[in-house]
């Protein structure tokens, strides 16, 4: 689920599959903190 939303990326390295976390989303992350505290949130940069 998280690959098809692009959350997480998957590269095949030969028959083994190497997964880490697209960058651009990580940006979103601090606006849900920010919610969750009460403060307004940042406005996205269009990546998430």
């Amino acid at each position: 689920m998280f690959s098809r939303r692009g959350l997480v990326l998957v590269e095949p390295v030969g028959t083994a599959r190497h997964y880490r976390i697209n960058d651009a989303c990580v940006d979103c992350f601090p606006s849900a903190a920010d919610v969750v505290m009460g403060r307004p949130a940042p406005h996205p940069n269009g990546a998430c």
